[in-house]
């Protein structure tokens, strides 16, 4: 019955083994909305690129140099290739438009983000750190939330899953790869936020990254510098 069944689940609240669901405050679900939008924009934008490439390789044609399509006249370009067919023109013409509306979204979230986080101190604390610009650190922002609800930096490194995965039996067994729980999304910027250390930066953190990378390869040291990141943002 309802009334047993609430007696056990107090007991187990009280016991401290019930799980904890957070939910978003309002605030981190609007900048979630606005993570999301800006994502599915730029799959639009990439994806309307992609047809019409692929349509010209379709009709054997080389792609202009120098040509962008979020520019006005880049339909202009595309029609002066050949003489093509009415059909044709009005494919072009729909996979063009398509192409810079999505574009033209993209950008306005984009200065969205930039807005929202040039609003918020504690989102600019994270600018700080390198490898970390305005996207990062408002997606980060939008899935933390509140920091104090993560207890140390360990249980923010396993909300991104860039924590190693475990499997031990006995004395055998070990660390295995990441663990892959968590957004996703978020954690692939982290890592693109990562391997742009690993390029161009420099200071104690790159040389610390650059040493991993000599002993156990690019992919580990990554993932490695993607963790420090993280826990740099706990700290901050």
């Amino acid at each position: 019955t309802d009334k047993v069944d609430a007696v056990k689940i107090a007991r187990v609240y009280l016991s401290g083994l019930a799980h904890e669901v957070w939910l978003p405050d309002p605030k981190s679900s609007e900048r979630r909305e606005l993570f999301f939008g800006y994502r599915n924009a730029v799959r639009d934008s990439v994806r309307s690129r992609n047809r019409i490439w692929a349509f010209l390789n379709q009709q054997s044609q080389r792609r202009p140099r120098q040509l962008r399509l979020a520019s006005p006249h880049a339909l202009d370009a595309l029609l002066a290739l050949r003489s093509w067919t009415p059909m044709q023109r009005l494919l072009l013409r729909e996979e063009v438009q398509a192409f810079q509306q999505a574009e033209s979204r993209r950008k306005r979230l984009r200065t969205e983000i930039a807005a929202e986080v040039a609003s918020d101190p504690q989102i600019l604390k994270m600018i700080r750190l390198l490898g970390i610009r305005a996207k990062v650190a408002f997606a980060l922002a939008a899935f933390i939330g509140p920091i104090d609800r993560f207890e140390n930096p360990k249980k923010l490194v396993a909300f991104f899953g860039l924590n190693p995965s475990v499997n031990r039996s006995g004395i055998s067994g070990g660390h295995g790869p990441l663990a892959h729980y968590g957004r996703s999304d978020v954690r692939a910027l982290l890592i693109q936020a990562a391997q742009s250390i690993m390029r161009y930066g420099q200071g104690d953190t790159h040389r610390w990254a650059v040493a991993l990378k000599m002993r156990k390869g690019n992919n580990i040291a990554v993932a490695a510098l993607a963790r420090k990141l993280v826990v740099s943002v706990w700290y901050l």
